[in-house]
């Protein structure tokens, strides 16, 4: 009887450790590589796209398919000079747009479709940031219509995946830092040597 109890608490705890585990996530790339620290040069333009994706044996994109999502973003500097967005576009898998629309301090993406894409990943849209100064623009992304009736991501069956990407207010971030340009930081470098030169031979005279 013991061995039973034990047994049937280990398939209730394998089976609870599976469903906490499984997950839908906003991810960023810069085309390059995905994550949420992205560094552009000074005086470029630097393109993020933005995707949904399945964790930990969720299967709702992959076995189901997304119908349509929505996302409402903010950014803001957090150091030196902000980056700026010029430009935003739902992915193409999504033609029926309801929603692309940018400014200084915030940027939206939302859209439906009736060919819905399925896969581990899908493409949501991608927005362009122009840096001009050296600084770090932090953006957040969360739910586009956090009204618990509205459902945003939504599967072809129905399924409300809203609840699993915004558990608890849940937002998604990501940072943009700009840098001088190596051949900025290398005439800076050049012009700190050449300082320094006149000094060290006027104290080895």
């Amino acid at each position: 009887m013991k061995r039973l109890t034990l047994l049937f608490a280990a398939v209730i705890f394998f089976l609870s450790s599976s469903q906490t585990q499984a997950d839908l996530i906003i991810e960023f790339s810069d085309g390059s590589a995905t994550g949420n620290v992205f560094t552009a040069a000074v005086g470029s333009v630097v393109t993020i796209d933005v995707f949904v994706t399945e964790t930990g044996g969720n299967m709702e994109l992959s076995s189901d398919g997304l119908v349509g999502f929505g996302l409402d973003a903010s950014y803001s500097v957090t150091s030196g000079i902000a980056g700026v967005v010029t430009a935003n576009s739902v992915d193409s898998a999504f033609p029926f747009v309801t929603d692309e629309a940018f400014d200084n301090s915030n940027l939206k993406l939302a859209a439906f479709t009736t060919t819905p894409p399925q896969g581990t990943s899908i493409a949501l849209g991608q927005f362009s940031v122009s840096v001009s100064d050296v600084g770090v623009t932090q953006f957040s992304f969360g739910d586009y219509n956090p009204d618990p009736t509205f459902s945003d991501f939504s599967t072809v069956s129905g399924v409300d995946l809203d609840p699993i990407l915004f558990a608890g207010g849940r937002t998604f971030d990501f940072s943009i830092s700009a840098v001088p340009e190596p051949t900025t930081a290398l005439m800076f470098g050049s012009a700190a040597l050449g300082m320094l030169a006149p000094r060290r031979r006027k104290r080895n005279a």
